[in-house]
């Protein structure tokens, strides 16, 4: 892939995170083969990264690996348990909305619509002027014809 060629000479940290970076994008414009390809690039990293920076590295690609598993739709009951289990620690305000944001798009792809909504709901009252939050709604506003429809039922 052109991406990881372009850059020889970066180290081991700035190199994921440009791929996250560029997994991000990915993600924004629904291209999943190409945040596939950049995953196995990052996992390809870790090896590499010291011995005191590992759990940390390896931290971060696992909640990137889940981003990139829901966005396929694939196992989406272990992304679900793992982005639980991560809200349970004590993090960033930024981190604890990305994680219910993606909780609201599993339930979705679950068929849980009215959990979905709840979920991006929190998102929005607590997001404010955040990228997350401008997600959520546009994720909500795509789903709320299907949460109509179905509570019209």
């Amino acid at each position: 892939m052109e991406l990881t060629e372009e850059e020889p000479e970066f180290g081991i940290f700035l190199r994921f995170w440009f791929y996250n970076a560029w997994i991000h994008y990915f993600d924004q414009i629904d291209d999943l083969p190409r945040m596939k390809v950049l995953l196995e690039e990052i996992k390809k990293l870790l090896p590499l990264f010291p011995l005191k920076q590992k759990p940390k590295m390896y931290a971060n690609y696992e909640m990137i690996s889940v981003k990139v598993g829901i966005r396929e739709g694939k196992d989406l009951e272990a992304a679900e348990n793992y982005l639980t289990y991560v809200l349970r620690g004590h993090l960033p305000k930024i981190t604890v909305l990305k994680c219910i944001y993606q909780l609201g798009i599993i339930a979705h792809k679950k068929g849980a619509q009215q959990t979905a909504k709840n979920r991006f709901l929190a998102v929005i009252a607590n997001g404010k002027n955040l990228n997350i939050t401008r997600k959520a709604k546009a994720y909500l506003e795509k789903i709320e014809p299907s949460i109509s429809e179905e509570n019209s039922q």
